[in-house]
C-alpha cells in the first residue's frame, strides 16, 4: 500500500515537471514550428516545467491523447470537438488569435479559389464534374467549411466534384494556379501569406462565392468560425490546467510574423462548430442519435396531435369527395346511357347509332375497309300491337333485338330507330366482298324474323304472332357521311314494303 502511494506521488510529479504539447499537423512541420514552438517556450517558462512539442496527424493525436501522452492540445475546433465528445479533453480553455500584418483575429474561414482566367468557374455549381484540390478532409479551414457551402444547397460534394489531395495548403494554391486542379480549397490567410512572401500573384486567382465582413478583411469563401481551441487532457490535476491557463492568457508573441499565434483570448462559441459536425457527420456525430417514442412525443407533442388531427379531417374529406364523386361518374354514365340507348331493348338509340357511325366511318379511312347498313321495318307489327296493347307489342320489340343480336357478328352495332324500326351497321367488311357477306346477312336476318314469336299474354294464355321484315341496305366507305348513308338506306327499305315487303333491296349511296 505503501509502495502504491509512493508510486502514485512519483508519478504526479513527474506530470509536473515533464508536460507533452501536441498539435494537429495541419500544414508543413516548419511553419507549426514557427507557430507553437515560441507558445511552448512560454509555458515551459511560466510553468517552470519542461514541455516537448509534438507535431502529429490527427489520428495519432487523438491515439496519444487517448493514452494520456499528450497532456496540451491544440488542433481545429470540429477535431477538438470530437475528442471533448469522447471525455479525452477538457473543455476549451482558450481560443487562439492569429495575427495577419496588423491585423489581429480569433476566426477563421475557408477559402475557394480557382485561377481568374477560368471564366468557366464562377460559382459553387459551376464545379459540378471539376477537380478540386484539397489538404485533406480532416482540415476544418481546407475542405469542412467549403463542403458545408455546398451540403447547404443540397450538394453532396463528394459526387459532384472530383477531390485531389496535396500535402497542405500551399500545394492546393500551387495545384491551382498550374492547372492540375481547376479549383482549390484553402483556409483563410494563406493567399494573403503566400502573395506578401512572393510565392504567389494573388491577382490569378479569383475567388468563388466570396463574402465580406467589416471585421475580417481577409479573403473568405464561408462563414466565419472560431479559431483552433487548446484544452488539456483529463488527466492532469486542476492546480497544473489552472496555470496552463493563466501562462496561456499572458503569452504575448515577440516577432511580427505573418500568421501567427499573437495570444489567446475566452473560449470562443463553438455552436456554428457543432451545426457543421451534424451536417457533415464528422465525429461525434457519424452516427444517427437514436431516438425512442417518448423523446419524440415530448418534444413534438403538439405537432404531432395536429397532424393527427389534420390527417383524420383530410382523410373523412377524401373518403366524401371520393364517394361524391363515385356518385356523379355512375350518374354521368347513366344520364349517357339514357341519352344513347333505347330504354326498352338497351339497344343504341338513334343518337347513340350516329355517334358510332360517325366513330366508323373516321376508323374506314385508316384500316381500308368497307361498311354496311341495314334499314329493316317490322311487317305486320301493329296488328299484335292494336289487339293485345303496348305491353305485348313491347316484348315483341324485346325478342327481336334478341334474335338480331343473336343473327350479327359481335363487332356490329344494332340500333332501334323507334316505334319498329331498326338499324344494323356492319363494320370493317372487305371491300372485294362486301356486297356478298352484307347481301348474305341482311337474308339471314329476314329469314330469322320470318319464324313465329310466342308471347304470352298471362300465366295461361300465350300466343303465337308471325311477322316478316322490309330491309334496305347500302354500302359505304370513309368517303360518305352518316345523314347520307341513313338516308339512301332508309330510302332503300321504303322501296322493299312497296316491292311486297319480306325483302332486301340494295340501294346506292
Amino acid at each position: 500500500m505503501h509502495l502504491i502511494f509512493i508510486l502514485l506521488i512519483a508519478t504526479n510529479l513527474f506530470s509536473a515537471n515533464s508536460l507533452t504539447f501536441g498539435v494537429f499537423a495541419y500544414h508543413s512541420p516548419s511553419k507549426i514550428i514557427k507557430e507553437y514552438q515560441p507558445v511552448v517556450d512560454h509555458l515551459s517558462k511560466e510553468l517552470n516545467t519542461t514541455i516537448t512539442l509534438k507535431i502529429l496527424s490527427q489520428q495519432d493525436l487523438e491515439k496519444q491523447v487517448s493514452q494520456d501522452k499528450i497532456d496540451i492540445i491544440a488542433t481545429n475546433p470540429t477535431h477538438f470537438l470530437a475528442l471533448h465528445a469522447k471525455g479525452h479533453v477538457t473543455g476549451a480553455m482558450v481560443t487562439e488569435v492569429k495575427k495577419y500584418d496588423k491585423f489581429l483575429t480569433p476566426y477563421l474561414g475557408g477559402v475557394i479559389i480557382t485561377r481568374s482566367d477560368r471564366h468557366d468557374i464562377r460559382t459553387l455549381q459551376d464545379l459540378k464534374g471539376k477537380v478540386i484540390a484539397i489538404p485533406g478532409k480532416k482540415f476544418l479551414g481546407g475542405f469542412q467549411t467549403q463542403n458545408y457551402e455546398f451540403e447547404k444547397l443540397g450538394i453532396n460534394l463528394n459526387k459532384y466534384s472530383v477531390l485531389h489531395k496535396e500535402s497542405n495548403h500551399n500545394e492546393v494554391v500551387k495545384s491551382v494556379i498550374n492547372g492540375k486542379a481547376d479549383a482549390g480549397f484553402v483556409r483563410t490567410g494563406i493567399i494573403e501569406e503566400m502573395n506578401i512572401d512572393k510565392q504567389l500573384d494573388k491577382s490569378k486567382l479569383f475567388i468563388i462565392n466570396e463574402r465580406h465582413y467589416h471585421y475580417f478583411p481577409l479573403k473568405i469563401s464561408t462563414e466565419l468560425y472560431p479559431e483552433w481551441a487548446i484544452a488539456t487532457s483529463m488527466h492532469l490535476p486542476v492546480p497544473t490546467v489552472q496555470k496552463i491557463v493563466l501562462a496561456l492568457y499572458s503569452y504575448k508573441a515577440k516577432s511580427n510574423g505573418r500568421g501567427v499565434i499573437e495570444g489567446f483570448t475566452i473560449p470562443a462559441d463553438y455552436a456554428n462548430i457543432d451545426s457543421l459536425a451534424r451536417v457533415l457527420r464528422l465525429p461525434p456525430y457519424e452516427k444517427a442519435p437514436h431516438f425512442t417514442f417518448v423523446d419524440v412525443w415530448d418534444k413534438y407533442k403538439f405537432w404531432i396531435i395536429l397532424l393527427t388531427i389534420s390527417s383524420t379531417t383530410i382523410f373523412i374529406l377524401l373518403i366524401i369527395v371520393y364517394r361524391i364523386n363515385r356518385k356523379l361518374n355512375q350518374t354521368s354514365a347513366e344520364l349517357f346511357d339514357l341519352a344513347t340507348h333505347d330504354p326498352l331493348t338497351g339497344l343504341f338509340n338513334r343518337r347513340g347509332m350516329m355517334e358510332r357511325l360517325k366513330f366508323l366511318l373516321a376508323e374506314l379511312g385508316r384500316n381500308k375497309k368497307n361498311g354496311a347498313l341495314i334499314y329493316l321495318d317490322l311487317d305486320n307489327f301493329k296488328p299484335l300491337n292494336d289487339s293485345y296493347g303496348h305491353a305485348i307489342g313491347d316484348e315483341l320489340l324485346i325478342q327481336v333485338s334478341k334474335r338480331i343480336g343473336m343473327t350479327v357478328r359481335a363487332i356490329d352495332t344494332i340500333a332501334r330507330m323507334g316505334g319498329d324500326e331498326f338499324l344494323v351497321i356492319l363494320s370493317h367488311m372487305e371491300p372485294t366482298k362486301v356486297y356478298e357477306d352484307a347481301k348474305q346477312i341482311a337474308e339471314k336476318l329476314r329469314t330469322v324474323l320470318n319464324e313465329p314469336f310466342s308471347i304470352s299474354i298471362n300465366e295461361e294464355l300465350e300466343i303465337k304472332h308471325s311477322i316478316s321484315a322490309s330491309i334496305g341496305m347500302v354500302i359505304f366507305d370513309e368517303h360518305h357521311k352518316a345523314d347520307t348513308i341513313i338516308i339512301h338506306a332508309d330510302a332503300a327499305m321504303y322501296e322493299a314494303k312497296e316491292q311486297g315487303r319480306n325483302r332486301v333491296v340494295v340501294g346506292k349511296c
